[in-house]
């Protein structure tokens, strides 16, 4: 009989090195197709995407500096001693078509609400595929975006 340990933390299946794949071309960048769903939390965000890019993203600003998750991977985490606490933004690449997609998210923080974050963006492959600033302005709820 194997015995677990209950306590020990999930295992995830490991997909190759996104350091490994060639940068999609910027050319092919039109043949991204994404559907974000957001659940905001006080500071965290977690975003599903759907489409030509299928991933669950974590953003955590929580802790020793701000960490991005992608399908429960750490795969971006920043110096707690950055310059930018206020307003970071973190590169970093998802995978489509066997290629790695550059993506990126924007953040900003309010001080006076306690480091509440009031400001996401998440961008792919060039394209913003979900604006929490953008939304509020336009009066639109923040959750999906075509």
């Amino acid at each position: 009989m194997t015995q677990t340990n209950p306590y020990a933390p999930p295992k995830f299946a490991c997909h190759r090195d996104i350091e490994t794949l060639p940068i999609l071309p910027s050319s092919r960048w039109d043949e991204i197709h994404i559907r974000a769903a957001v659940c905001r939390g006080w500071w965290r965000r977690r975003v599903t995407l759907n489409g030509t890019i299928n991933a669950n993203l974590e953003y955590n600003p929580m802790g020793s500096g701000e960490r991005v998750y992608v399908d429960g991977q750490l795969i971006v985490t920043t110096s707690v001693f950055g310059w930018e606490v206020v307003q970071p933004h973190i590169d970093f690449y998802l995978e489509a078509f066997e290629h790695a997609v550059p993506a990126s998210i924007d953040v900003r923080a309010s001080v006076v609400c306690f480091f509440k974050t009031y400001g996401f963006r998440l961008t792919v492959a060039g394209k913003t595929v979900y604006d929490e600033v953008a939304a509020l302005r336009n009066r639109v709820p923040p959750l999906e975006t075509p």
